[in-house]
């Protein structure tokens, strides 16, 4: 029998919506797809850091739920400069993460954020693990950037929304799960100042992520998700549900596609 071919993800920004993520790996899993190589952006980062520890979905399901909380990480102080850090975050992650680096993960793991001094986008692989996972999280106005040997890094969403041209190097096929479907925004969604510095910020991700889709053997769509916003808090089991609803649907035609590979 040949060797199985690696298979890899690649998970979408999202902000509370990445919660979606762990259900479409659930999912993947109960369908004997056991994904080889991770890539995220963002709150993909944070699930695929998770997933690329070990963790199982029930796990990372718990973690969203004890971390996921306006009050425990996102907590809007306002401190200097009107932005807050992510140190709550961090103290959850390294909770369930016992590896410090890349390179001591079980899985091999990316992460996608942007540099804000070149204005370009920087894949992490190798070195302090959390640091990456924090810039890649890090929204613009909302979050403190990140500084990383001497240079600010902020969301990678950006930039490359869904990290899967530079997963595919690493993998045979690539199966790309975007948790950001683009829906039409009513006047009263956008009627507060962060509101719509939200959809500002959601419109400059949405071309570059349909755009990697060319680097995807498949695409699952969690376009459930619209209706959920970057910080969407207390509804982390109807995103989850939506996730797992939007990846049963669509593993007839996911599976047909990935049947040269398997």
């Amino acid at each position: 029998m040949s060797k199985k071919s690696r298979i890899g993800v690649a998970l979408s920004g999202g902000g509370t919506r990445g919660i979606a993520h762990v259900a479409v790996l659930k999912v993947l899993e109960d369908h004997g797809i056991r994904p080889d190589v991770v890539a995220g952006t963002s709150a993909g980062a944070i699930a695929g850091a998770l997933y690329a520890a070990g963790c199982s979905t029930d796990d990372m399901l718990k973690f969203v739920k004890e971390a996921a909380s306006i009050y425990k990480v996102f907590k809007f102080e306002l401190p200097s400069l009107g932005l807050t850090s992510l140190d709550k975050l961090r103290e959850q992650l390294a909770k369930y993460i016992p590896f410090e680096t890349f390179e001591e993960l079980p899985r091999k793991f990316l992460c996608a954020a942007a540099n804000v001094h070149t204005g370009k986008v920087k894949y992490f692989h190798e070195g302090p693990l959390l640091d990456a996972v924090i810039a890649s999280a890090s929204v613009p106005i909302v979050f403190k950037p990140m500084k990383i040997d001497g240079e600010l890094y902020v969301d990678g969403g950006l930039l490359d929304n869904l990290p899967a041209g530079a997963l595919r190097p690493f993998c045979d096929a690539v199966i790309g799960v975007n948790v950001t479907p683009l829906a039409p925004a009513s006047a009263k969604e956008l009627s507060s100042t962060f509101a719509l510095a939200q959809r500002v910020f959601y419109l400059t991700v949405v071309d570059n992520t349909t755009k990697s889709y060319s680097f995807c053997d498949t695409v699952i769509e969690v376009k459930e998700a619209h209706k959920y916003h970057l910080f969407s808090f207390g509804v982390d089991d109807d995103i989850y549900r939506a996730g797992l609803k939007a990846a049963r649907r669509q593993m007839d035609r996911v599976l047909e596609e990935l049947k040269p590979f398997m």
